[in-house]
């Protein structure tokens, strides 16, 4: 049975991508925004799509490209043009030590609202029992969720919301801490998230979103 709850955080996502999009969604009173990180030749790119090795292009799922543009904003840019007040959730994506830099920037631009989350959970790592910035364990599908419960020590999920139901979400609450979902879109399912108890939504409209669960 749905179990009251204060209202979740709703963030944003991808708006910090932009920096013209986080202008505007800061300037709609926003107060969370979801940002996509990947390493490139040592620097923390702000993109969601990956680079495609050798071509100038970025790969968007299965046939789909786009051709590169750039150069990209870093994470320094989203950092220097974020509130330290509003939550970055920093989405951490790609291969090579890009958790470890995400961390060696954060702690170069000193305290702020922060939380990392990603579906590649070694990037987690760095984060990992750090209470000033926590450690969500993305999780897409069903092959991920069962990889969850034999992963080890799991600070908090970031669940693709078709995945969630009240059972689901006290097991995940009891063994592996608050659980935010993503991307959820429909005003109707945001109000039954809420019953259910859920800390964080991320959304496309955040706008729509927040005026059914207020905080």
């Amino acid at each position: 049975m749905p179990h009251p709850a204060p209202s979740p955080v709703v963030v944003a996502h991808q708006a910090g991508n932009d920096l013209g999009l986080l202008a505007e969604a800061l300037e709609q009173g926003i107060t969370a925004v979801e940002v996509d990180v990947y390493l490139h030749r040592g620097v923390v790119e702000v993109r969601h799509d990956r680079r495609v090795p050798g071509l100038p292009l970025l790969w968007r799922g299965w046939l789909r490209f786009a051709r590169l543009g750039g150069p990209f904003h870093t994470l320094r840019d989203v950092l220097a043009a974020t509130p330290r007040e509003t939550l970055l959730l920093i989405d951490i994506k790609g291969g090579g030590p890009v958790g470890p830099a995400v961390a060696e920037v954060l702690a170069a631009d000193g305290p702020r609202r922060t939380a990392v989350c990603g579906r590649v959970w070694r990037h987690l790592e760095p984060f990992l029992g750090n209470d000033d910035i926590p450690a969500l364990f993305s999780v897409g599908n069903d092959r991920e969720l069962q990889r969850l419960w034999s992963n080890g020590p799991v600070e908090g999920v970031s669940i693709r919301h078709t995945l969630l139901d009240a059972d689901l979400l006290a097991r995940l609450e009891r063994e592996a801490g608050p659980v935010w979902c993503w991307t959820v879109n429909d005003p109707d399912r945001a109000v039954e998230l809420r019953g259910l108890g859920v800390t964080g939504i991320i959304s496309d409209r955040p706008d729509a979103i927040a005026r059914v669960v207020p905080g």
